[in-house]
């Protein structure tokens, strides 16, 4: 089998090029065969069959239409490679056809040269494995089985990834190339624990509220540690509490009073200090001062229990909201002002020193990692000996020691900023809001406070020692693009664990009760840090839709951006080392 490239007045005067040649089976020649093809073809006789050697030539040098850098060097053709028919054929153009490996092309191309210049591209086809005589024809090898899994799109009964995306980029006519899609991973729920006795979300965060005040304020109100620890449970407000706190309040606006104010004020303190802290004395005193003095109406707040306005009040929990009127009187005197302004000064302060002492620290880890990193051994050959593995081991440990000790250095310098500031804030916000319009608290810590011990903090009751999340308690655990897809271990994580109670006293039933926004608490740095990375990725699925866009939540507040979620995790991840710095001596 021949294809003659060039025509017939093109004569072998001009410097043309051997760039293959191929031994293909042939019928025995005749006499007229071998008058045509005298030129460019010889037999050859092997084991009885008979062989033609088909010499393929290109004028690649020619004096008028090619510049000399277009000549190439011979090239010999694959002796793997079949030759047929429509791989070598003729095309004309104004420009050299470069040699390119068109597999998917099964037509020949046969264009009619023109005289003055002839252009030939080559087109192979790969080799082609071909099978043993001993081979079964009706199974496949591995490679096809393979092969034939891929195309279909379903592997070991169930769906490849890979597979649906390319069969649906061939459906779109996406000529792109694909990227590799990578399986998916199931994201841990962080485990939700409820919190039952608290439903009424104005109550609670007017309890942060009046907290954080006192907290911010130390300094000035001078309250007795005692009462700043039990302002920490919200599950009581003992009277004893109540009392200090009012006097506290009363004294600091009295400071600021004019002269009128502060002879209502003198009175009322008198009479709170007569009610031995009986909420209805301590109610009565409060309204009559506020009336007077600042004509100021307060009502009966309206108990979150049984949803009626009680007459009388009788439990010092009713008397928060009055405290906080009291507050709003403290804010607006001079006293807080100017602790305020000093807070300011002392917080730009503070954030030079640790600047600094991130730098230095950072700066000394880069010194001891340069140590290290020369230290280390070579790469270890095959057959190693047992010294050569051992001496790789003390290696790895010491790296891996020093490192976390830089580790612990970067997290307790975080803890101690974080600690500091607490004196300091000008105000206290929510932590922030995820994807799903749910709230996320911390209330501030301070230095001297007592670290209660391990079960308390799991039991939710002291809320400066975890995170509160107020919301709906989420459907169903999120996917990652990592792993195998498994689900991370977790115990209890898709499940809710409820304090205090079995599950909980609605009379709602579970799928009516999710649907409602409940108080969670996040004891443990570890669910702290797991609930940052479940937050992270939700968000990150909605943005890659494999989730609902989110809507705006029932405050008519829009849906968190991506800097305040990211923000948010770090928070969370920040407040979970701390809890760790500050509870190592106590856990140990």
């Amino acid at each position: 089998m021949a294809t003659i490239v060039c025509p017939p007045l093109y004569n072998h005067s001009r410097n043309y090029t051997l760039i293959g040649a191929r031994s293909t089976p042939t019928k025995p020649f005749t006499a007229s065969d071998s008058a045509e093809n005298s030129k460019g073809t010889e037999t050859v006789t092997t084991s009885g069959r008979k062989k033609s050697r088909m010499e393929v030539y290109i004028d690649l040098i020619s004096d008028e239409h090619n510049p000399p850098q277009l000549s190439r060097p011979k090239k010999s053709l694959d002796k793997n490679q079949k030759t047929t028919l429509h791989q070598y054929f003729a095309r004309t153009g104004p420009e050299p056809v470069q040699m390119k490996s068109a597999l998917s092309d099964k037509s020949p191309n046969v264009a009619r040269p023109r005289i003055s210049e002839v252009y030939i591209d080559l087109t192979l086809s790969p080799p082609r494995k071909r099978k043993s005589v001993g081979e079964d024809s009706g199974s496949g090898s591995e490679v096809e089985k393979g092969k034939k899994k891929a195309r279909t799109g379903v592997t070991g009964g169930k769906v490849d990834e890979n597979g649906k995306a390319m069969e649906k980029a061939m459906t779109n006519d996406d000529d792109k190339a694909q990227e590799h899609v990578k399986r998916l991973r199931k994201i841990a729920e962080p485990i939700w624990t409820a919190l039952p006795q608290f439903e009424d979300r104005a109550e609670v965060e007017a309890r942060m509220q009046l907290r954080e005040f006192v907290v911010r304020f130390r300094p000035i109100l001078r309250l007795a540690k005692t009462h700043l620890d039990a302002l920490d449970e919200f599950g009581t407000f003992s009277r004893e509490t109540a009392k200090a706190v009012t006097t506290a309040l009363l004294d600091l606006i009295a400071v600021d009073a004019g002269a009128k104010e502060k002879a209502s004020v003198k009175l009322a303190m008198k009479e709170v200090t007569a009610a031995s802290g009986e909420p209805l004395h301590i109610w009565t005193a409060l309204q009559k001062l506020l009336k007077s003095a600042y004509d100021m109406e307060i009502t009966v707040p309206t108990s979150a229990v049984d949803g009626r306005t009680r007459k009388k009040v009788h439990r010092p929990e009713q008397l928060v909201d009055v405290l906080l009127t009291l507050v709003v009187l403290v804010v607006q005197g001079e006293s807080v002002k100017l602790e305020l302004a000093e807070g300011e000064k002392e917080m730009k302060q503070k954030g030079k020193v640790f600047s600094k002492a991130l730098k230095e620290e950072e700066e000394r880890w880069q010194e001891e990692r340069a140590k290290l990193v020369f230290e280390r051994p070579g790469k270890l050959a095959k057959g190693a000996s047992k010294q050569e593995v051992e001496r790789e081991k003390a290696y790895k440990a010491k790296y891996a020691a020093a490192n976390k000790a830089h580790k612990n250095t970067l997290a307790s310098l975080n803890s101690e900023y974080l600690l500091s500031n607490s004196a300091s804030t000008s105000r206290f916000q929510p932590l922030g809001r995820d994807v799903d319009g749910r709230t996320y608290y911390i209330l501030s810590p301070y230095d001297d406070a007592k670290i209660p011990p391990l079960p308390v903090r799991e039991g939710a009751t002291k809320w400066s020692w975890f995170v509160a999340v107020w919301g709906r308690k989420p459907e169903s655990p999120v996917t990652s693009p990592e792993g195998n897809g498994k689900l991370e271990s977790s115990e209890g994580s898709s499940k809710e664990r409820t304090l205090n109670g079995d599950d909980s006293d609605s009379t709602l039933s579970v799928s009516e009760d999710d649907l409602l926004d409940h108080w969670y608490a996040f004891t443990s740095p570890q669910e702290i840090r797991r609930l940052a990375k479940w937050t992270d990725y939700v968000a990150s699925a909605a943005v890659a839709g494999d989730k609902p866009t989110p809507q705006p939540t029932d405050d008519d507040l829009a849906p968190a951006t991506g800097k305040e979620i990211a923000l948010l995790c770090e928070k969370l991840n920040g407040f979970a080392d701390y809890l760790e710095w500050r509870c190592k001596d106590e856990d140990a």
